[in-house]
């Protein structure tokens, strides 16, 4: 069996001994599984026909592919191929715009905080009641954040960092929020990430972490979110309201796994691989 990793050129760099890893895990268990960066990758339709190109030249399509990347029609473009992806389609495009998110689950009797969808051209209109938080769309890993106290402000805060795609949302409990890993449809494990400094508490802008155990509502969520998307492999992330209730967030579709290795002794490369394995056989 032969599958392929892909990470864009900048993650393949942060990301080098996870990926070495994932390939050694799976080779123990007869498969090869090659590393792809996006640099030597080409994609599209050549001739009327569904093409892809390895540094120019015509390739055999893998078994499988895993995206870390984000770039969702790479993962609709292989699935049309008949490949298997891991995230599928339906997970990197609903996880990787938070608009899309929050759509998705509206009717899924999932609490979440209010939030208005913007996009550049249409700019934000008087709806809202302050303060807030002013996001990207598609920002990753606590970027494109911005606390806002005004109509003028979240104007200013979106003019000033040309925000193309973006939401703003209420704010709810500053500093503080809960990331949770489901894997096959497990939690694997969960971290409270705080901040004392900040509306932010991502691990990687040196928020506070340490290992957290779901609530049964969270738990309620986590099960709807995956019998409704059902994710191989993604991050769920959890805010508070005023009163301490659990709201969803955001889902990480390429999500980061450093907190795992931070806070615990999963071998999270030997779990994916041994999983990813199974569900192919199903």
């Amino acid at each position: 069996m032969h599958g392929w990793l892909i990470y864009d050129d900048i993650g393949a760099k942060r990301n080098a001994w996870f990926i070495r890893e994932l390939c050694h895990s799976a080779e123990k268990r007869g498969v090869h599984l090659e590393f792809i960066n996006t640099t030597t990758l080409s994609f599209g339709v050549k001739e009327g026909r569904k093409t892809v190109l390895m540094d120019g030249k015509s390739v055999k399509l893998p078994d499988f592919v895993i995206v870390r990347t984000i770039f969702p029609l790479l993962n609709h473009f292989f699935e049309e191929c008949g490949v298997r992806v891991y995230n599928s389609f339906s997970v990197s495009d609903v996880c990787n715009d938070k608009r899309k998110t929050h759509l998705y689950f509206s009717d899924a009797g999932i609490p979440m905080a209010d939030t208005w969808f913007y996009n550049r051209q249409n700019g934000i209109t008087d709806c809202f009641e302050y303060p807030g938080v002013l996001k990207s769309a598609d920002g990753h890993g606590g970027s494109e954040v911005f606390p806002v106290y005004s109509l003028e402000d979240a104007r200013r805060a979106g003019n000033q960092f040309d925000l193309k795609e973006f939401l703003l949302q209420k704010m709810v409990t500053p500093g503080k929020d809960v990331r949770v890993y489901l894997l096959a449809g497990e939690v694997l494990f969960a971290a409270l990430r705080s901040s004392d400094r900040d509306v932010r508490s991502n691990f990687s802008l040196g928020g506070k972490v340490c290992a957290y155990t779901p609530c049964d509502e969270m738990m309620r969520i986590i099960d709807l979110v995956n019998k409704r998307l059902s994710p191989f492999y993604v991050g769920i992330d959890f805010t508070f309201d005023q009163e301490g209730r659990p709201l969803l967030n955001e889902i990480e579709d390429v999500v980061g796994s450093r907190m795992i290795y931070e806070l615990t002794d999963l071998p999270l490369h030997d779990l994916y691989i041994e999983r990813l394995l199974s569900d192919l056989k199903e």
